[in-house]
């Protein structure tokens, strides 16, 4: 479980740091994408966690996944 848990942490953070700071830095196409990737998944996030919160059915989260 610890080796998942730090793995986790690598891929989540260490690496697009690493990525940002020493790759080429990305475009304005690139910035628009991630901007808009990040609006969308803002959303689904929100979307989830506001219909297990009422429906107290988390299940129904799993729907959205599968």
């Amino acid at each position: 479980m610890l080796i998942t848990i730090l793995l986790l942490i690598f891929t989540l953070i260490i690496v697009p740091l690493v990525c940002f700071n020493f790759g080429i830095a990305p475009t304005d196409l690139q910035w628009t994408i991630l901007y808009q990737m990040l609006y969308i998944l803002s959303g689904v996030i929100a979307y989830c966690f506001i219909i297990g919160e009422l429906a107290k059915n988390n299940s129904q989260v799993d729907k959205l996944w599968s």
